[in-house]
């Protein structure tokens, strides 16, 4: 169900992760409102570190798709 680890292409990581969400948010994996899975979770998934996952989702949230609370969840908007 979840992707194999991101480093067949030859993008930067950070924008496979995002790649990967945006993916799971349209397809309804992470339908809108709901909690999207830990960072540490998302790492294992994709086969990159927490700092690619965390780097990924705040640019997600700046587009607008994600709400981020610090040290806590992060829903689909």
């Amino acid at each position: 169900k979840y992707m194999s680890p991101l480093l067949s292409k030859p993008k930067p990581l950070h924008l496979q992760v995002e790649e990967f969400v945006r993916a799971g948010i349209e397809s309804g994996e992470f339908p809108s409102g709901s909690r999207l899975p830990s960072t540490i979770a998302l790492a294992k998934m994709t086969g990159v570190s927490v700092f690619t996952v965390q780097t990924a989702l705040v640019r997600l949230a700046k587009e607008g798709l994600l709400d981020r609370q610090a040290k806590r969840e992060t829903y689909v908007k």
